[in-house]
């Protein structure tokens, strides 16, 4: 887990520019080494932080002098086994990660990234062909941030450093602004490549690039997609080879120096996370420490029932069917997200719109750190992985794939579990099929159509026409084409918020030194969930049924099958911050006095807002003039930091 930069000069020497500024400011966060390498036209830098018991025998920057190779890497590779073998490599711990990508440069080139699991950028020098390769993992885990200029390419995994270099200046990106200030959704993303800054890119994810003296040339080694569907003979088949790669999964990063720690809440991803490590970690003699972020002393419950703001009820059966379980409930008083946005605004480098969970985030990374945890896992994706399965978008794929007898089934074995007239769910399922047209009248009709917008603080005059229109035929087709069960799944795991999520993963990781990872996303699971058939995540009426069947005699039954309490977290968030509730209105009063607000957001829209909640007085976190105002006073405070 480290920061990487370098500078190559297309024209003259490196020496030029100012590349110490770029590596110290690189190296802002905890790590244990700093190094460089440089010849007249590269430099090469890295801050290694030692994470895994290889990276104890890392070099970064390394020089291979046989083959004139240069190598700087922030990279853990999980697949060390297969690669042994095929590279005639020894695992053990004196072999480090960065000599294993290496080798597999050597022996398939560009290809490399193929063979490769793990979270990892890295940029290779080839001294003799004098050329730059810089690869970026398959979902965008890690941060790989560039500028390039006829003169010279410079790079870093955080943005600021890059603004060392002197003629890089900082100028607002209008093609990036307008949806992420637009669009309602968290994943907002509508160019990969792109970030906030005119002049700064990123390298999409699954991604390679080549730089030499005339030309950059960039490509995608690798795709989201469902290729071929697994076939078994039965269920347990089915689920016996899951458990098999999301065990390997889950063992591959237990081989942390230090303890390790697992964000848990009640529900089925994070507690198949931990179901899976606290044996293999019995095994090994260690612990599984356990953080669960709970409502404040003296919240006043206002969710519906069968929502949690609280979940230590379910939390708690963990540490009845493991003993190796060290559990911490954490009420992060005393704190807010609004009081979080410009310690998390610096450390994004980007404005940002999942504001509500913040506090209760950086409170555990923080106990994890003081407490000596070093690897931390969660189960954020699971729910577009292991614990899909929603009923509506699954008889609406059975219907467009003409299995008529099972959609028929479906709905009259889902409304007997259920309870509900068959009539009311056939005519649910119905709707689903509508075009889009009348399926928006038909909302508007029954007043049920809302209007995302409430939530946008964009300036309607940012933006011409032709963005408008697409922005708002965008977001009516996300909400109103919901799409079947397997297109459902294919835009929630789209690298559309790969970037947003692995930055902020990444750089709470380095400032904390605690890396974040995710079994649920891994690439593994990802390609296996998504070539799973669709009647294991649905069948009989029963949604998110593989997991639950997954798990049994592994996960405690009081989890695995709740099919009626959800959690909610960040539920407190409003009554958090109403203590300060007159402050923040004069902060948000405030907006319109900077030429850039007036140009991006909405100020007669904010104002009026402000006039509605001027007393805080509610307590519901799902109000979207509420949030609208949250999302306009981050982007007030990015722009006031950085221009």
């Amino acid at each position: 887990m480290s920061t990487i930069c370098g500078l190559f000069s297309k024209k003259g020497s490196v020496n030029k520019y100012n590349t110490s500024g770029l590596f110290q400011k690189s190296g802002i966060y905890t790590h244990d080494t700093a190094s460089i390498w440089q010849n007249e036209a590269v430099f090469l830098g890295c801050h290694l932080k030692k994470i895994v018991p290889e990276s104890e025998y890392e070099t970064l920057p390394y020089f291979d002098k046989e083959s004139k190779l240069i190598i700087t890497a922030d990279a853990i590779i999980d697949n060390r086994d297969e690669l042994s073998d095929l590279l005639d490599l020894k695992d053990d711990k004196n072999t480090s990660d960065s000599k294993y990508i290496l080798e597999a440069y050597k022996k398939w080139g560009y290809n490399c990234p193929e063979y490769l699991i793990g979270d990892f950028v890295f940029v290779i020098w080839d001294d003799k062909n004098k050329e730059l390769f810089c690869c970026r993992d398959h979902l965008a885990e890690n941060t790989f941030y560039f500028y390039n200029s006829e003169d010279f390419f410079c790079f870093s995994t955080l943005i600021n450093p890059i603004f060392e270099i002197t003629g890089i200046e900082k100028k607002i990106n209008d093609v990036y602004a307008a949806p992420f200030l637009w669009l309602p959704l968290l994943k907002s993303e509508f160019d990969n490549n792109l970030t906030i800054y005119t002049n700064i890119f990123q390298l999409h994810p699954a991604s390679c690039m080549v730089i030499t003296n005339n030309k950059i040339k960039k490509w995608q080694y690798w795709d989201i997609e469902k290729t071929d569907e697994l076939k078994f003979n039965n269920d347990h088949e089915y689920e016996q080879a899951f458990m098999d790669i999301f065990s390997k999964v889950v063992r591959c990063r237990l081989r942390s120096k230090m303890k390790k720690g697992v964000m848990l809440s009640g529900g089925l991803d994070s507690g198949a996370v931990a179901s899976v490590m606290a044996p293999e970690l019995k095994r090994k003699g260690e612990e599984l420490y356990t953080f669960t972020q709970i409502p404040f002393k003296g919240y006043e419950d206002w969710l519906p029932e069968n929502k949690l703001a609280d979940e230590t009820e379910y939390v708690k059966s963990y540490s009845e069917n493991f003993d190796n379980l060290k559990s911490y409930y954490l009420s992060c008083d005393g704190t807010d997200p609004i009081m979080d946005i410009d310690e998390m605004l610096d450390l994004l480098e980007q404005p940002y719109k999942a504001f509500e969970n913040t506090n209760w985030i950086n409170e555990i990374m923080l106990y994890s750190k003081n407490i000596g945890v070093d690897m931390l896992y969660d189960g954020q994706g699971g729910n577009a992985t292991i614990s899909w399965g929603k009923f509506f978008p699954y008889i609406k794929y059975l219907f467009q794939n003409r299995n008529y007898i099972r959609y028929f089934n479906e709905i009259k074995e889902y409304s007997a579990l259920r309870n509900i007239n068959t009539v009311k769910v056939m005519f649910r399922s119905i709707l689903d099929l509508l075009p889009y047209k009348i399926k928006k009248e038909y909302q508007m009709y029954r007043n049920t159509y809302r209007d995302k917008s409430l939530i946008v603080p964009a300036n309607c005059g940012f933006c011409n026409k032709k963005q408008k229109d697409e922005f708002k035929k965008y977001i009516d087709e996300y909400y109103i084409l919901t799409g079947n069960s397997l297109e459902q799944r294919m835009k929630r795991i789209s690298f559309n918020g790969c970037n947003h999520i692995g930055s902020l993963k990444k750089k709470l990781s380095l400032k904390y030194g605690v890396k974040r990872f995710d079994p649920t996303r891994d690439i593994r699971i990802v390609q296996f969930c998504l070539n799973l058939p669709e009647n294991q995540y649905v069948r009989n009426g029963e949604e998110r049924r593989f997991i639950r069947h997954a798990m049994k005699g592994i996960m405690p039954d009081k989890v695995r099958l709740n099919k009626l309490d959800r959690g909610r977290q960040g539920a407190d968030w409003i009554q958090r911050i109403r203590p300060r509730w007159n402050l923040i209105i004069s902060e948000l009063n405030s907006i319109g006095e900077n030429i850039f607000e007036k140009k991006y957001l909405d100020i007669d829209k904010i104002k009026e807002n402000i006039n509605k909640f001027k007393h805080s007085d509610c307590d519901r976190t799902d109000i979207p003039e509420l949030k609208m105002l949250i999302r306009a006073l981050i982007f007030s405070k990015f722009i006031r930091k950085n221009f």
